[in-house]
């Protein structure tokens, strides 16, 4: 009796054992988790203001945003918020400015410009005439006449006199005028009427010659003379029956 009791407790004291064992192998799991958690949720939490936005949080080049690229950002930011006035100025001693050529080689050219404006108004009375009027403004002394009458009103800003870039910019705009009306002549197949040719055009060549009025007395006689004697040598290579590039001084056909 006494060794069966003994053995019954030691299988007893066996399966208490391995059920002991048992239930704690299943509960480490359990137990395991909610700490897992616990502790996944503490490393995600947000760190105090004096952690995450003081000056012991500094970045490292495992950061989110490299130190390299706020520097590079910040540096940017400094260039492009100069103003444009000190860096025009600073690029100045790199760039190198076109001259500009004597007075009197830009004068000519203007004033053969204002001829051909003259013949333009001519050629616009009638309807077949539209078209070559309008081309007129196109060739010949009109390819650089821009940079003519820019070049004379900068003159005349250097000499002090004022309101000459106001007098260009008038002339551009009554050009513009005149152009469009020939444009809208030559769509409708029509000449313009007397009173808007005659409105059109002598605003176009009262503003020219209110820029020729900037130059200085003696550069505009002298000018005025080169002009006459390319004309005259011109006409005279015409009569002749050969071409004018023969007869006409090259020089002052080079003006031109």
């Amino acid at each position: 009796m006494v060794l069966a009791s003994l053995f019954v407790t030691d299988v007893g004291h066996m399966k208490c054992s391995g059920y002991c064992n048992q239930s704690k192998r299943s509960r480490l799991p359990v137990t395991s988790r909610p700490r897992l958690a616990i502790n996944v949720q503490a490393s995600s939490r947000p760190q105090n203001s004096e952690t995450s936005y003081g000056l012991e949080n500094k970045l490292t080049p495992n950061s989110r945003i490299p130190r390299r690229f706020i520097l590079m950002m910040t540096g940017i930011a400094t260039l492009t918020l100069r103003p444009a006035v000190v860096d025009a100025r600073g690029l100045e001693r790199y760039i190198r400015k076109k001259e500009l050529d004597p007075l009197e080689t830009y004068v000519p050219p203007i004033l053969a410009a204002l001829e051909q404006l003259k013949d333009s108004v001519e050629l616009a009375s009638t309807a077949e005439g539209v078209e070559v009027s309008r081309k007129l403004l196109r060739e010949g002394a009109f390819t650089g006449l821009r940079d003519n009458v820019r070049a004379v009103a900068l003159y005349a800003e250097r000499s002090g006199r004022e309101g000459a870039g106001e007098l260009v910019g008038g002339f551009f705009a009554a050009l513009q005028d005149y152009d469009s009306l020939l444009f809208r002549c030559a769509r409708e197949s029509r000449a313009p009427s007397e009173d808007e040719l005659r409105d059109s055009s002598t605003a176009a060549i009262e503003a020219l010659k209110a820029v020729l009025g900037t130059l200085p007395d003696d550069v505009r006689e002298r000018s005025e003379s080169i002009f006459e004697k390319v004309k005259e040598r011109a006409g005279e290579g015409r009569s002749g029956g050969g071409s004018g590039e023969n007869v006409a001084d090259p020089k002052l056909e080079a003006i031109l």
